[in-house]
């Protein structure tokens, strides 16, 4: 409060007087409210600039960088404090880096399902840990530049990797590796100083068909559980740094709601998933991407979905009488790959993005039509039926990343495409001004067919790049495709 100035004039003056008694009015009343923030959100030291006054600039994965300032705010392990970026339209549509990943056997099935970035030896800059279809998966270390090298690893076996996530599963200050794997038990894989043994240290109990992973605290005891995305859905417990095979939760095998396509919503395959506090009540929810499970008929349909966590680990509307259903279910049914989570309008709830390639467009007689990409709008932890923002044009969409490519405070979206089935489609990326985007996209790359993309700073220069996973046809070798930010 400023200091009081002495006045030469008489206080007795009755201007003077009246002033000073609004003064002591004043001077009485607190100088401000104290604002009460929702106990689910964790308050940092920093306040979030925004028009709610509420809301503050919190921590989604709990890594003590706030939000606001972390290139990945889901993501320990790639958090980051951006410094710049250029602008979009600066970008070379040309890769900066190129790395042949080659094709380890004749098998030309053995391709390169998806790619995660990490520092795997702790040596200051971001490895890559490559998940292969038909194939071991593989370890490539990088020069702190960007110039990848494949690691002596003797995993040697095949475990038909789809997906697989770098954490620290043990608190031990390495990063892990958690796979799910198709028609082979999904496996743990904990970091010693660098390197991992050639058998799994942990693996489930059955080879059952896993498409996806993801990892969080989600009945909040502390330790890191095993969310596996599958036909039905599966939540295991960890205790004490290890993935133990206790169930938290199951997808119910069977439920009905009113879709596109009338009353069919049942029995889709859930091909990837992610973990995020999608209505801010302070655990960690599920959003599906579905997938249809082609041993069934035509007449059922893939719609993705939202499962609510209660705190305890269980997800959905819950019920006595009949099985579980999720909170929320799209109106459109379609197949795709990938799913993102991210606030992209700074309100402090996530929108949910889907990569799509396909929809059905004849039930009957198992048509299909290509799909645009998509996002739904969250409205303080609610979601419409229709998606608020399409893509255009359609693709076939392979991967879908956020992040602030240029530095101006908000975050981009970025899809690999082309890549199923091996078509020659050029990647994108959709500038987001404001919360609002375009349906045409800002940045188009070389015409190539990709697999996945990771929005990472490969050479440490604290902006963010992009990484494709791409090949030129069914039958030649696959590449890493790094784009620095100029």
């Amino acid at each position: 409060m400023a200091r009081k100035r002495h006045s030469t004039q008489s206080s007795k003056n009755p201007s003077n007087v009246v002033l000073i008694l609004l003064i002591l009015i004043l001077l009485a009343q607190p100088l401000a409210q104290t604002q009460t923030f929702p106990e689910n959100l964790t308050q940092t030291t920093e306040i979030r600039e925004t028009d709610d006054p509420i809301i503050p600039n919190y921590d989604s994965d709990g890594d003590g960088v706030s939000d606001a300032n972390d290139s990945h705010p889901m993501n320990p392990v790639l958090s980051l404090q951006l410094i710049g970026g250029a602008k979009v339209s600066e970008w070379s549509s040309e890769p900066s880096i190129v790395t042949n990943l080659g094709i380890r056997t004749l098998n030309v099935d053995e391709l390169p399902e998806s790619m995660e970035w990490g520092d795997i030896d702790n040596d200051g800059d971001l490895d890559v840990f490559l998940s292969r279809n038909l194939g071991p998966n593989e370890i490539w270390e990088n020069d702190g530049n960007g110039y990848l090298s494949l690691q002596t690893w003797n995993h040697n076996t095949n475990d038909d990797t789809k997906n697989s996530v770098l954490v620290d599963m043990n608190n031990d200050g390495w990063i892990d590796v958690v796979s799910a794997n198709f028609n082979y038990p999904n496996t743990l894989f904990y970091n010693n100083n660098g390197t991992f043994n050639n058998s799994p240290d942990w693996k489930t109990n059955n080879s059952r068909i896993s498409t996806g992973v993801s990892v969080g605290d989600m009945n909040g005891d502390g330790d890191l559980d095993v969310h596996f995305s599958r036909k039905y859905d599966q939540v295991l417990e960890g205790i004490n740094g290890n993935i133990s095979n206790n169930t938290l939760w199951v997808e119910p095998s069977l439920f009905v709601d009113e879709g596109e396509f009338g009353n069919s919503t049942g029995y889709s395959i859930t091909y990837t998933s992610s973990l995020g506090d999608i209505d801010r009540d302070g655990d960690l929810d599920i959003v599906q991407q579905n997938y249809r499970d082609p041993t069934l008929d035509y007449e059922i349909q893939p719609y993705d979905l939202i499962w609510l966590n209660d705190g305890n680990g269980k997800f959905g509307v819950q019920s006595a009488t009949q099985a579980d259903r999720p909170n929320w279910i799209s109106w459109h049914a379609h197949l795709g790959e990938d799913v993102e989570i991210a606030d992209l309008d700074g309100d402090g709830y996530q929108e949910i993005i889907y990569a799509h390639f396909f929809k059905p467009s004849n039930l009957s007689g198992g048509e299909w039509e290509l799909m645009p990409n998509v996002y739904f709008q969250n409205n303080n932890g609610s979601f419409i039926k229709n998606a608020t923002w399409t893509s255009n044009p359609a693709r076939f969409t392979s991967a879908v990343a956020s992040g602030d490519l240029d530095f101006d405070g908000d975050l981009d979206l970025v899809f690999a495409n082309g890549g199923f089935p091996y078509r020659n489609n050029s990647n994108n990326v959709f500038e987001n001004q404001n919360g609002t985007f375009s349906p045409n996209p800002s940045w188009i790359s070389n015409n190539k067919s990709s697999m996945d993309v990771q929005v990472i700073d490969y050479d440490g220069d604290k902006d963010l790049d992009l990484a494709f996973i791409r090949r030129n046809n069914t039958n030649g070798p696959f590449y890493l495709e790094l784009f620095e930010n100029p």
